[in-house]
């Protein structure tokens, strides 16, 4: 009788990975099928285009002559409010920079 038992478990067991894996195929080729739709076949909207990033060395690198870009600076004055006024005239300097950047 224990074979007999055996047996009926054996072939519950090979019934339910039968059945297991079957379902696990359906669903993956379900996936896959929803993922190849998406990316092939239905139309996407154009990505909107981002503005340009202008970073630092885009404008000004290492040899750039600043008195030919910002000629209303004296370069050659010593001074010890130089930098003060330098950093107060910061919001000045960033709007030259997205004319220059604009116009050429």
């Amino acid at each position: 009788m224990s074979s007999a038992v055996e047996a009926d478990r054996s072939a519950f067991l090979s019934r339910t990975i039968e059945i297991t894996a079957n379902l696990a195929t359906v669903v993956v080729a379900g996936l896959l099928s929803a993922v190849l739709v998406r990316n092939y076949l239905l139309p996407t909207s154009p990505q909107p285009q981002t503005a340009a990033r202008i970073r630092a060395t885009d404008l000004v690198t290492v040899g750039t002559n600043l008195s030919k870009r910002v000629p209303e600076i004296n370069w050659n004055k010593k001074g010890s409010n130089a930098c003060s006024r330098s950093f107060y005239s910061l919001p000045l300097l960033h709007r030259k920079c997205a004319v220059l950047s604009t116009n050429g």
